[in-house]
């Protein structure tokens, strides 16, 4: 909201006021710095409101801006291949190797590259802030094809896992349970993958971990 805003602008502009007006009379000089001390403290209250105001704007652009998907004929295995490595630091700081599987070896996939790209990167950076901490941290990038002509990518790891009571409030945009989360991920990465014709669903076990399956049709 920006009601509070507005509140502490007045609070600080008439911290200044009054500061102005002492010293001008010459008068109770010394209230002077505490009253500039509120003005400082509220202005920078404002700041980083504004700030979190600015990054929710930008979030919710990016969840109403998912553009029509421009398929292609893509090769899961070099996408896997091109996944490594652009995260290639990251997996390194978190001392992860991600495991890609490919079967059969030369599967294809209708969608759009980017799009694809960007939601598997949402859900492969999720994964490694899940097994931070753990002993023996794993990361699995599978493609299979499955009866029905269903080309299934799941994204599996042994992190934290999600509680039962999240599970059905993680594709909700802006819910999140980490720190320093905007809460977009997981839903801009339902949308994407509903754009391109494919299902999602999770499975995860608290202490255990968590799967997360994309299914498409094959073409």
């Amino acid at each position: 909201s920006v009601t509070p805003l507005t509140s502490l602008a007045e609070t600080a502009g008439q911290c200044v006021a009054e500061s102005r007006a002492l010293l001008e009379a010459g008068d109770e000089a010394a209230r002077v710095p505490a009253l500039l001390e509120d003005a400082g403290e509220a202005l920078g209250i404002i700041g980083k409101r504004g700030q979190g105001l600015v990054r929710f704007v930008s979030n919710y652009r990016k969840l109403a801006r998912v553009p029509k998907p421009v398929p292609t004929v893509l090769e899961l295995r070099q996408v896997f291949h091109r996944l490594q490595e652009l995260l290639a630091e990251a997996l390194h700081k978190a001392a992860v190797d991600l495991v890609c599987e490919c079967r059969p070896s030369n599967l294809q996939l209708v969608a759009d590259e980017e799009q694809l790209d960007r939601a598997l990167i949402n859900l492969l950076r999720n994964a490694l802030d899940a097994v931070q901490g753990q002993p023996q941290p794993q990361v699995h990038l599978r493609a299979s094809l499955e009866e029905g002509a269903v080309i299934s990518i799941t994204v599996q790891d042994n992190g934290c896992g999600i509680a039962a009571e999240h599970l059905d409030s993680i594709f909700v945009p802006f819910f999140t349970t980490k720190r320093n989360g905007s809460g977009i991920g997981m839903s801009l990465v339902k949308q994407i993958v509903r754009a391109n014709g494919g299902r999602i669903g999770v499975d995860s076990t608290p202490g255990v971990g968590t799967t997360v399956r994309l299914a498409f049709r094959q073409y």
